[in-house]
C-alpha cells in the first residue's frame, strides 16, 4: 500500500505527557472493498484530478478552518507542525512530524513542548522564503481573530499558558479593521509560546495534556505568513492572495464556480513524508447537484466529490459493496444531530422536559432510510459515539423507542404536561446533500407529536460560520433547532474533541461550535477531571457518567451515527481515507 512506503512515526500517547490518559483504539473501518486499503496499482505521477462539489469550500484560510469541507483543500495547500496519516485505521492514529523535524521534546512534567522546524520548508512567495517560528506563532494568534475565528478556542485557552489572555484582548479589536488587527498581532504576545530562534519553538501548557499533539496538528494551527496580516481572515482579498506551504497552490479561482490547483514550485518533496502529491493539477468545479455529480463519477468524466457530498441514497442502494469504486469508512461521529437554541429560540426550549419530549418524537429509523439504509447509518443514542471513548465505553439510550422509530404519543403528552402543546419551531439545515430529505422526513414525523417544524434551508458554505455559529443570529430567534454534523478531530480517545467545542459553555464566544450554548457547571467540572484522569479505564467511566448527565439535560438529539460512503471513478486509484475530511486524501490519488 502506498502509505506504508512513507516514513511514519508511531506516537504512544503515554509517552507524550506524564500522568496523562493513554490513547484508546482507533475508529474501526467497515468491512468491504472500500476500506482505505490503498492503491491496487503502482502510483503514477502526472495528470489532472477532476473534483466536483455542490458548493465552494467553507474557508480557504487556516485561521477559521473547522469543518471537513475545508480540510479537503487545506490538506494539499497548507502544512502543520504535525499531522496525521491517511489510509488504514491503524495508521491514522499515528502523529507525523510535518513542518517539525521530529516529535516534540516534552519536559517539565509534561507541560513544556519544544519543537524544531525542518530545513527545506518554505512559502511560495517571490522569492520563496523559509517558514519560521514567527510564522508558527502568527498562526496561533490569528485563530482568535475577531473577524472569522476558530470555532473551538477552548482547545487552546484551556491548555496554553497566556492564550486566553491574548484572545480576550484580541476580542476587543474592532471587526473589519485590518490596521487594528495587524497592530494587535504585532504588538501582543502569547506568553506561553516562545520563538527561541527562527527554527525552535516552545509551548508551555497550563497542565499536562496527553492529546496536545492532536490539537496542534489541526489545520487551523498552520503557520501564517507575515504577508497575510494585510488581509482580514478568509476575506476575498485573502483568498485571491493566498500563500501556500503545501504541494499545491491556487492557480485560478472563481468563487462558487471553480478552483484550479497546480504544483507549488516552492514545495520540496523530500521535506514532506505525508503527501505524495501524485497528480500535476486538481480541477474543482462547484455548483453541481448531487445527482449530476454521481452520474459524472459513474461515467468517468469526473473522479470524486468533496464537501458535504455523498452518493445519493437512491444511487447508493444500487451500488454493491463489491464495487471497488465504493469506499465505506467510519467517521466516529454524529451526522446529523439536532441541537436546540437556548440563546434566543422559543421559551419552550429552555424547558428540559420539552427537549426530552422532542428526543422521544424523533423517528431515527426513517432518517436511516433517507441516508441509504444500515449500510451507511445507524440510530444515534448518546452524546459520545462508541469510537470516541473507545475501551470502557458504555452504550446508553435513555430516550429509547421501539426500533428507534420514535414515540409521538408519548412526546405529545409530555409537551402538554409541560404546558407547550402544539409547539411551533424553526429548523435550520444544510440545503445540500441529504439535508432537505432529512428535514422533510423530520417535519412529517414531528407533526405526529403535534409539533410544527418550519424548514429553513441554508447553503452549506454559510450554514456553520455564517449562520448557526453567529451569536446574534441565535439570539434573534432565527432558528430553534439546527441539524449540524460532527465527527471527532482525531481518532482514538478523542473525548475532548466532542466536549470542549460542543458542550463546554465556559468557553462560549461568537463563532463557537457550542451552537445552542449548553452550559452545566457540574458537567464542566467532571470533564476537567476526566481530561486529567491517570488512565484510560478511569477516564472512560467518567465520560460515561458525563454522557448520561448531558443526555438527561437533552441539549441535543443524537440522530445518526454515520458510516461515510465515498465514490470515485475507475480512472483513479490511491484512495486513502483522510479521517479529518471524511473522504479520500487528495494528495494520495493518482491517475491509473
Amino acid at each position: 500500500m502506498l502509505f506504508t512506503k512513507q516514513a511514519r512515526v508511531v506516537v504512544p500517547l503515554l509517552a507524550l505527557a506524564l500522568g496523562a490518559a493513554a490513547c484508546g483504539g482507533g475508529g474501526a473501518t467497515t468491512d468491504g472493498p472500500g476500506t482505505s486499503s490503498g492503491p491496487t496499482a503502482e502510483a503514477k505521477k502526472g495528470g489532472t484530478l477532476k473534483v466536483l462539489s455542490e458548493e465552494d469550500f467553507t474557508a480557504y484560510d487556516t485561521a477559521p478552518a473547522y469543518d471537513t469541507n475545508t480540510y479537503h483543500l487545506l490538506r494539499v495547500t497548507d502544512r502543520q507542525l504535525y499531522t496525521n496519516m491517511s489510509g488504514e485505521d491503524d495508521a491514522r492514529t499515528d502523529m507525523i512530524p510535518d513542518l517539525a523535524a521530529e516529535l516534540p521534546e516534552i519536559t517539565e512534567d509534561g507541560t513544556l513542548y519544544t519543537m524544531t522546524l525542518k530545513d527545506n520548508v518554505q512559502w511560495n512567495t517571490t522569492p520563496a522564503r523559509a517558514i519560521t517560528t514567527a510564522d508558527a506563532i502568527r498562526g496561533f494568534q490569528f485563530m482568535c481573530n475577531p473577524d472569522d475565528p476558530f470555532g473551538a478556542p477552548g482547545y487552546f485557552t484551556d491548555t496554553i499558558v497566556g492564550y486566553k489572555q491574548f484572545c480576550d484582548g484580541f476580542a476587543q479589536v474592532a471587526t473589519g479593521d485590518v490596521a487594528a488587527t495587524k497592530a494587535y498581532v504585532e504588538g501582543n504576545t502569547i506568553s506561553g509560546i516562545t520563538a527561541v530562534d527562527d527554527k525552535t519553538l516552545t509551548i508551555k501548557l497550563t497542565k499536562p495534556a496527553a492529546d496536545f499533539i492532536h490539537l496542534i496538528a489541526l489545520p487551523t494551527v498552520s503557520p501564517r505568513p507575515v504577508e497575510a496580516v494585510q488581509y482580514l481572515a478568509d476575506s476575498p482579498e485573502y483568498r485571491m492572495n493566498k500563500i501556500e506551504s503545501g504541494p499545491y497552490q491556487v492557480e485560478s479561482y472563481v468563487p462558487d464556480t471553480s478552483l484550479t490547483l497546480t504544483r507549488n514550485p516552492a514545495w520540496i518533496a523530500e521535506s514532506d513524508t505525508v503527501r505524495p502529491a501524485n497528480v500535476d493539477q486538481i480541477d474543482m468545479t462547484f455548483g453541481i447537484s448531487t445527482e449530476n455529480i454521481q452520474q459524472q463519477i459513474d461515467a468517468g468524466t469526473a473522479d470524486l466529490a468533496v464537501g458535504n457530498t455523498a452518493p445519493p441514497a437512491a444511487a447508493l442502494s444500487q451500488i454493491p459493496e463489491t464495487d471497488e469504486r465504493l469506499e465505506l469508512n467510519s467517521t466516529g461521529g454524529l451526522n446529523p444531530y439536532a441541537v436546540f437554541n437556548t440563546l434566543g429560540g422559543k421559551e419552550a426550549l429552555k424547558n428540559k422536559e420539552v427537549r426530552a419530549a422532542l428526543n422521544y418524537a424523533a423517528n431515527k429509523r426513517n432518517i436511516v432510510q433517507v441516508l441509504g439504509g444500515t449500510k451507511v447509518a445507524s440510530p444515534g443514542t448518546q452524546i459520545l459515539p462508541p469510537s470516541v471513548v473507545g475501551e470502557g465505553h458504555e452504550r446508553q439510550d435513555i430516550y429509547a423507542t421501539p426500533d428507534s422509530a420514535g414515540d409521538p404519543e408519548r412526546a405529545k403528552q409530555m409537551l402538554a404536561d409541560a404546558g407547550f402543546p402544539n409547539l411551533e419551531l424553526i429548523m435550520a439545515f444544510r440545503a445540500s446533500g441529504n439535508g432537505p430529505a432529512i428535514a422533510a422526513t423530520m417535519q412529517e414525523d414531528y407533526a405526529k407529536a403535534g409539533v410544527t417544524l418550519t424548514l429553513l434551508p441554508q447553503p452549506n458554505k454559510d450554514f456553520y460560520s455564517n449562520f448557526i455559529q453567529k451569536t446574534a443570529i441565535a439570539e434573534s430567534g432565527a432558528w430553534d433547532i439546527a441539524l449540524p454534523g460532527w465527527s471527532p478531530d482525531w481518532e482514538g480517545a478523542s473525548e475532548r474533541s466532542f466536549f470542549t467545542p460542543l458542550l463546554d459553555g465556559r468557553v462560549y464566544s461568537d463563532g463557537s461550535t457550542n451552537y445552542g450554548k449548553y452550559d452545566n457547571p457540574a458537567v464542566n467540572t467532571a470533564a476537567d477531571a476526566a481530561l486529567s484522569a491517570p488512565d484510560q479505564a478511569s477516564s472512560a467511566q467518567q465520560w460515561n457518567a458525563i454522557d448520561k448527565t448531558v443526555m438527561e439535560d437533552a441539549p441535543w438529539i443524537p440522530l445518526i451515527e454515520q458510516t461515510q460512503a465515498n465514490f470515485h471513478s475507475d480512472r483513479v486509484d490511491g484512495f486513502a481515507y483522510y479521517f479529518s475530511a471524511s473522504n479520500g486524501d487528495l494528495a494520495n490519488f493518482f491517475i491509473k
